[in-house]
């Protein structure tokens, strides 16, 4: 597999404006760099933009031996597969696991679908999530509500976590720009932020992905990219994080690992973080004509594991 590796900085802007979103307060805005972000619910992301060639090196992974063991799939899981079982990983105690079962969000779990009318990378709604047959279905369209602007949504958990292992079990419709993005991020500042499926198509395909790692002042990044998963199908999406490695996983096999390049500081990686998932436009790229007249984003479930 081929993965492309890089290193890269933005500098902060000045603070933003307010957000109210679903399940909290109204907030400040953090300081502008990778995006706005607003760590209390949820967070306004922008992908980062691809690896600058200058900073670019090609590493070939050798074959992976890391694997997961999975619990047998049942009627409330509509990809096919359960979440890991409470043993599944020696020295982890499962911290939280939610396979979206009835009609609503666990509030206790979950500060509720994203309200952000006015977000940076159009709007979120928390009318475009929904809980049904088993799964979480976020919707990008657009909507008459908004003057038919693309709008779409998201969430965060309540719980945060300075070290461990999160997966998300997801697949996503075609949509060129339209993008899903699975990922980590501060409670209280922003860096540090830890991406582990991140994409922003240009054409109707989900066939190239980034993990991208967020840390330090300026918004350092270490970027890694996947074109080996179709993500319209259903795919695991997972990262182990600590204070030595960052390791990347799909479907339980490892595909990169990186040291960890801050593990200590005010915007250290160490640092409480929640998950989060979105779908959103990005970069003020609205969709084109030949995107489909609804992108939704399919979760069957979330499992987050701590160490014993």
């Amino acid at each position: 597999m081929a993965v492309v590796s890089a290193l890269a900085s933005a500098a902060a802007l000045s603070a933003g404006s307010f957000a109210t979103l679903v399940g909290g307060p109204a907030v400040p805005l953090l300081p502008l760099g990778h995006a706005n972000h607003v760590p209390h619910p949820g967070p306004p992301h922008r992908p980062p933009p691809p690896p600058p060639s200058t900073t670019t090196t090609t590493t070939t992974l050798p074959p992976t031996t890391t694997t997961t063991t999975i619990a047998s799939s049942g009627p409330s899981d509509p990809s096919g597969q359960a979440p890991p079982s409470a043993t599944a990983y020696p020295g982890y105690t499962q911290a939280l696991v939610d396979d979206f079962n009835g009609s609503s969000l666990n509030q206790t779990t979950w500060n509720g679908f994203y309200q952000a009318p006015t977000h940076v990378d159009g709007p979120w709604l928390a009318s475009h999530g929904s809980v049904a047959g088993g799964m979480i279905t976020m919707s990008e369209y657009q909507d008459p509500a908004l003057n038919n602007e693309w709008v779409g949504t998201g969430l965060c958990t309540r719980s945060s976590w300075t070290s461990g292992m999160a997966f998300v079990r997801a697949r996503a419709d075609v949509g060129a720009r339209v993008s899903v993005v699975f990922g980590l991020i501060g409670v209280s500042t922003w860096p540090p932020e830890i991406d582990f499926y991140e994409d922003m198509p240009t054409t109707n395909t989900r066939q190239y992905f980034t993990a991208t790692t967020h840390y330090g002042p300026n918004d350092s990044m270490v970027v890694k990219a996947n074109s080996t998963v179709d993500a319209t199908q259903w795919h695991t999406y997972g990262v182990a994080w600590n204070s030595s490695t960052i390791t990347y996983y799909v479907d339980g096999t490892a595909w990169a690992t990186i040291p960890n390049p801050e593990p200590s500081g005010t915007h250290a990686l160490d640092l409480p973080q929640k998950l989060f998932m979105q779908i959103e436009t990005y970069d003020d790229n609205l969709p084109t004509s030949a995107t489909p007249k609804v992108v939704n984003l399919n979760v069957d479930w979330v499992a987050v594991y701590t160490p014993a």
